[in-house]
């Protein structure tokens, strides 16, 4: 029997876009990462949908970004902005908070933890 994918045990879009808005309300108000703040100058909105969008395919869901952009080469989009250990750590860090806030299941907490660490440490470019 295969595995639940993570999209589903979070929630599917519902508990994602909880994630995401949670993620995004604690980077708007926790001091020691305005820094990390600063690089999100399209708009939160913007990056709300985008995230959403990706978060989905990545975790399993609907491959909207895909869909809707074609495919997301996330390394390439990041590319613009400088992001060394201290700048990973500050998103992981974030990531961890919403996660903590959004997520009652402590093992899929866990496994979520793990699967943006390695995300957030696939984007290091210096």
């Amino acid at each position: 029997m295969p595995q639940e994918a993570l999209y589903d045990r979070l929630g599917q879009r519902e508990g994602l876009t909880n994630l995401v808005d949670t993620y995004l309300k604690i980077l708007q108000t926790e001091p020691s990462v305005a820094e990390l703040y600063s690089h999100y100058q399209r708009g939160l909105e913007h990056y709300r949908a985008r995230m959403i969008e990706y978060l989905s395919g990545y975790l399993g869901g609907p491959a909207l970004y895909l869909q809707n952009h074609g495919l997301p080469m996330l390394r390439e989009q990041h590319q613009r902005m400088k992001i060394d250990a201290h700048m990973r750590d500050l998103w992981y860090h974030c990531m961890v908070l919403a996660l903590n806030a959004s997520v009652a299941d402590a093992d899929l907490r866990q496994e979520l933890e793990a699967t943006f660490w390695a995300m957030a440490d696939s984007l290091k470019n210096t």
